[in-house]
């Protein structure tokens, strides 16, 4: 710690103080200084005027900062409170890069030192330094988002050196030009695969008769292939890299298929569907199926489709908490937890793409503060493939690939042949869960895989325009050299945060 000392007589062609505005309305502005003795408060003649914004008000002349060598040491006035770098203290000599709390929950400040002969830019990390700052206090990922963006171009546009901000902008130029091919790809992709599965209804219905795709629906689809007369074509880059990447991180993408139900706990009681005299569900007033906790109908099902991917050789898998425990996100099922029902798998288990069986999932691990878990995979028998986490964060402009299974089943029907949907309309095939396996047996079961371009990175989340779509939830989001930097989630992609992502691996062991 430094010593709260004098350190002498004053001169005057030291290096240049300056402070940074950290809160309030000032936020984000630089104030150049000079002299011997510089005033700290409300009052308006101070060097350093303290805008009447900040709650609590410190005082007229809260502290001063008196020139002590090649520094300055600020000094609180009588019964003025001051916070150096979080430390309450009456004086101290600062350094450059110091905080300073001007009361508490005042305004903050960051103090700085710039050489006299040069002028007073600040460098990249200086700018992120105090844009951090400026940003710390706000509350919530969205507010602390909407502060950077609306903080950190004017730090870059004025505070950086003139040759910076004509590199920045060449840089910026570049990524607009490869955001606008990138999106005009991914709007071809996905016309293509739009064209593909027109006449292919949703499957993911909450009654048990929608599950699956129906014999009738094969019919459409075995239509739509033999009209179009072709497969949807691979959305997989053509270049060596991305290639490779993909083939690479192929094996190691699971399919996930769950089903689940409503059970109480006191009574054991099951929740059902109401069948009618036809011996079809029946629809309550809104639209929905009619259930009961009596009778003898088929027991209530939700249907869900989701993608992972394994992270260790052992099998552990990560995917979104929103694919494990879709209940917590669904405002129908939120309903029926808070009446006392409590929401178990009836099934959950993962496809990979080399035609084996459907493996087991087991709920290891799931985050408290992001959308993300950790399934072990049961059956292991010897190393899985599996992809690596990065240990750096991508950079604006960097290229990523995207892997998942959007649109679940109904993409997997779309991207098989005319034989094989024909061959299950014959034998009737319509079992949500045989579906899948038929699909994986015959040599199908292979995730999609775009290509995007990061436009921002926060600390909360990656930005990306890669296409995707439900379903491709828990995908993950691989660099070119086949590392995960990111996971795909349903609204935005969660920034992997290598730290909370190997905590929940150990804790899955």
């Amino acid at each position: 710690m430094r010593q709260h000392e004098h350190t002498g007589a004053g001169q005057h062609d030291g290096p240049i103080p300056a402070v940074v505005f950290l809160s309030g309305s000032r936020r984000g502005e630089t104030l150049r200084l000079d002299g011997d003795r510089i005033r700290i408060g409300t009052d308006p003649k101070s060097e350093i005027p303290i805008p009447g914004d900040t709650e609590p008000l410190p005082l007229p002349h809260h502290a001063t900062l008196e020139r002590r060598g090649q520094s300055y040491e600020i000094v609180g006035a009588p019964g003025a409170k001051i916070w150096v770098n979080g430390e309450l203290l009456e004086r101290l000599v600062l350094a450059s890069g110091d905080v300073l709390e001007i009361g508490r929950d005042g305004a903050i400040l960051r103090f700085r030192l710039y050489d006299r002969a040069k002028v007073p830019y600040k460098s990249l990390p200086e700018v992120f330094s105090d844009c951090a700052e400026c940003v710390r206090a706000e509350q919530g990922a969205l507010r602390k988002t909407g502060a950077l963006v609306k903080v950190l171009p004017k730090e870059l546009a004025t505070r950086t050196t003139r040759r910076f901000r004509a590199l920045t902008v060449m840089a910026f130029m570049a990524i607009a030009v490869a955001t606008n091919v990138t999106a005009r790809r991914g709007r071809l992709i996905e016309a293509q695969l739009l064209n593909k599965m027109e006449r292919v209804e949703d499957i993911s219905s909450l009654a048990t008769s929608g599950s699956a795709v129906s014999t009738e629906e094969l019919d459409e689809v075995l239509a739509a292939l033999r009209t179009t007369g072709e497969r949807v074509e691979a959305l997989e880059a053509r270049n060596t890299a991305t290639a490779r990447v993909i083939e690479g991180a192929t094996g190691a993408i699971l399919f996930v298929q769950g089903s689940y139900g409503f059970t109480h706990p006191e009574s054991g009681q099951v929740l059902r569907m109401v069948l009618g005299p036809d011996g079809n569900p029946l629809r309550n007033a809104r639209g929905g199926p009619a259930l009961t906790v009596d009778g003898d109908g088929p027991a209530f099902e939700v249907f869900v489709t989701g993608t992972g991917f394994v992270a260790s050789p052992d099998g552990l898998a990560v995917t979104n908490r929103h694919v494990v425990r879709p209940w917590d996100f669904d405002s129908s099922a939120r309903g029926l937890l808070e009446s006392g029902f409590v929401a178990e798998w009836s099934h959950l288990v993962g496809f990979l793409a080399d035609g084996s069986e459907a493996r087991g999932l087991q709920l290891r691990a799931t985050s408290d503060d992001s959308d993300l878990a950790v399934v072990q995979v049961l059956g292991v028998e010897g190393p899985m493939p599996f992809v690596e986490l990065a240990s750096e964060l991508p950079s604006p402009g960097d290229p990523v690939i995207v892997m998942g299974y959007p649109l679940g089943l109904r993409a997997l029907m779309a991207r098989s042949d005319a034989a094989f949907i024909d061959r299950l309309r014959q034998q009737g095939v319509a079992d949500f869960f045989e579906q899948a396996r038929q699909i994986a047996a015959a040599g199908f079961m292979r995730p999609l895989a775009t290509l995007g371009i990061v436009g921002q990175v926060t600390t909360a989340n990656v930005v990306y325009d890669a296409e995707t779509t439900s379903g491709g939830s828990g995908g993950p989001v691989l660099s070119l050299d086949g590392r995960v930097v990111a996971v795909n989630t349903a609204i935005l992609p969660e920034l992997v945060d290598r730290t909370s992502v190997c905590r929940l691996l150990e804790c899955g062991r």
